[in-house]
């Protein structure tokens, strides 16, 4: 049977390890993984080239803010730009942290009238969830066409968007066709905060010449952000304070045996 001191000793550092776990940003695990990953300073004039974060580049993945993001792979199909023409830098648009796409996406004009596609996708997740967990998400981008709305058949650009985490699929787009330019999309909120998500972004691009009027059709810029809320945590102090009660409780408990 454990004495009154050894049960003072045991609350006592049980105390001690919620208040130590309650301040810890990050695991070891994860601080050590993290030092393999690139930063980006946002809305700078840095970047890195798609091609340096793919499975077998030279970085596992970037850190803007406190978002990370990582796994990317990228495919695509007729005009579209090769995985060293695209550039990734960091951005942040109110507030809220993510990154930039940027490179040459067109579709050319060819005799059989075939589209131009690329997909690409990543990761991201927060540094330290024990804080913050992703609660929105935010695309823009400029997919333009050569031709105004009322010249427009068939031609299209867009950027059609799937993310996935622990509550399934959730689809974004933004597009310019004959419904005239694109706008910004966002899913605000997510159907509840996470940790992680899977990003898959599909840029369609289609250009034509349909009545002796060619449309062309581009997109050099596509943005993405991510919003976060708060964990809530029992903070430190009122933790550290719970342990003193404890302590207490079993003080008294002893004294009134005597």
């Amino acid at each position: 049977m454990l004495n009154f001191a050894s049960k003072t000793s045991a609350a006592f550092q049980a105390t001690c390890f919620l208040v130590a776990y309650s301040v810890l940003p990050l695991t070891s695990i994860q601080a050590g993984e993290l030092t393999a990953y690139r930063e980006l300073i946002p809305n700078s004039n840095d970047f890195f080239e798609l091609i340096d974060l793919l499975p077998g580049g030279e970085y596992p993945g970037i850190i803007v803010g406190d978002k990370i993001f990582s796994g990317f792979m990228y495919q695509f199909t007729g005009d579209m730009p090769t995985s060293d023409l695209i550039n990734i830098t960091g951005i942040q648009v109110d507030g809220h942290y993510g990154i930039r796409i940027q490179g040459g996406f067109k579709d050319l004009f060819d005799p059989g009238n075939q589209s131009s596609d690329a997909l690409l996708n990543f990761d991201v997740r927060v540094m330290d969830p024990q804080r913050y967990l992703i609660s929105d998400v935010h695309l823009s981008g400029n997919p333009s066409l050569s031709q105004p709305p009322e010249n427009v058949l068939n031609a299209f650009a867009e950027v059609v968007e799937t993310v996935s985490g622990s509550f399934g699929s959730l689809e974004l787009r933004t597009q310019s066709d004959l419904n005239g330019p694109s706008v910004p999309a966002w899913i605000d909120p997510l159907p509840w905060p996470v940790e992680t998500l899977h990003v898959s972004k599909d840029i369609q691009l289609f250009s034509i010449i349909e009545n002796d009027i060619a449309t062309r059709a581009t997109i050099s810029q596509i943005d993405q952000t991510f919003s976060q809320i708060p964990v809530e945590v029992p903070e430190p102090m009122g933790i550290l304070l719970s342990g003193f009660a404890a302590l207490v409780t079993l003080s008294s408990r002893r004294c009134f045996r005597k």
